[in-house]
């Protein structure tokens, strides 16, 4: 897991903005807050249990965050997998006690998140740098459930960021094109 997170760290060094981005991207990004969840160590449980001609796949997927999250994220990955089967326990019964596996995704690990999967905004962010989130920089077009202007930090927000940015580079595509072919009939001289 070490050697991970260093590769991890690695990568991000080695990656280089080209050209630099426009100085308020950064400053939009900072003012972007995690969410945080309730203090314990599974603040919400989902079956997501799944049921096909073989018979029925039982799964739960649980979420932490918080001050709590940021504590399991310090934790040895063993003990924090016996912390949520005592938990699981506690609510199930005894059925919790012996599951197949559990998967453990740490968010505040990941670089690119940086903490929960969805953010919330500081005061007065949204109006100083909405336009600027979705704004391009040069021929980069941005998306993602943060740029979303509505279910911002959900899945449905990055689908209408995505379809968002994609009408963008779009419409840019078009916009080149046509001035090409303004500048081509231009320059086009007509023999008699």
């Amino acid at each position: 897991q070490q050697q991970q997170q260093q590769q991890q760290q690695q990568q991000q060094q080695q990656l280089q903005q080209e050209p630099q981005l426009q100085a308020q991207k950064p400053k939009q990004r900072h003012r972007q807050r995690k969410a945080q969840h309730n203090e314990t160590t599974l603040s919400i449980v989902f079956d997501n249990s799944k049921e096909d001609e073989a018979g029925l796949h039982p799964a739960l997927v649980g979420l932490a965050g918080g001050k709590q999250a940021t504590y399991q994220s310090q934790m040895k990955e063993q003990d924090l997998k016996d912390r949520i089967i005592d938990d699981l326990v506690k609510c199930f019964g005894e059925n919790a006690a012996n599951p197949l596996d559990i998967v453990i995704k740490d968010w505040y690990k990941e670089p690119w998140a940086g903490g929960c999967p969805a953010a919330f905004t500081t005061t007065g962010a949204i109006s100083t740098f909405s336009k600027d989130a979705v704004s391009p920089v040069g021929r980069i077009h941005w998306a993602g459930t943060e740029t979303s202007h509505v279910w911002k930090g959900y899945l449905d927000g990055a689908v209408v960021s995505g379809e968002r940015a994609a009408a963008d580079v779009l419409a840019a595509h078009r916009r080149v094109l046509m001035e090409e072919a303004e500048n081509a009939s231009a320059v086009r001289i007509d023999s008699p």
